[in-house]
């Protein structure tokens, strides 16, 4: 008489495999969901950084306007070739309004450090201003106007 043959191992239940695939899906989200935060931040810190340095790009050009002609600019540097805005420098000055500007002329280079009101949208005026030239000479930019406030 013959005897049926049984199988070595059942096959394993269909749910056992279902719930492995719907495990790697979760994970696969998760990891794509922080992904996808880090990537906004990224985008969202880059965007904060680059719209903070235009606009900080502008008020250099807008503060090179206003000094251009100023006596003590034209002796010392001459005509002015580049002007940027140190950004650590300026927020270490305790003063509002108060911004650090790395000038660069045609006779030489200093770093300014000047008070800026903003009289319109494209237009900012220096009320005072020290140059630190690279010699390590300090000039006032406005001598008649008597003291200055310290750092």
């Amino acid at each position: 008489m013959q005897t049926p043959e049984t199988p070595l191992s059942p096959p394993p239940p269909p749910q056992a495999a279902a719930s492995s695939n719907r495990n790697k899906v979760i994970a696969c989200s998760l990891v794509a969901l922080a992904l996808l935060a880090v990537a906004i931040g990224v985008v969202f810190v880059g965007g904060a950084f680059f719209l903070g340095k235009v606009g900080l790009d502008m008020m250099a050009e807008q503060v090179r306007a206003d000094i251009q002609d100023n006596p003590v600019i034209v002796e010392h540097l001459g005509e002015i070739r580049e002007i940027t805005t140190d950004f650590g420098a300026s927020a270490e000055e305790t003063a509002a309004n108060v911004f650090v500007f790395d000038v660069v002329g045609s006779k030489g280079g200093g770093r300014l450090t000047a008070n800026t009101v903003t009289v319109s949208a494209d237009r900012e005026e220096v009320t005072w201003g020290r140059l630190l030239l690279d010699s390590g000479e300090e000039l006032d930019l406005f001598p008649a106007q008597g003291p200055k406030p310290t750092r």
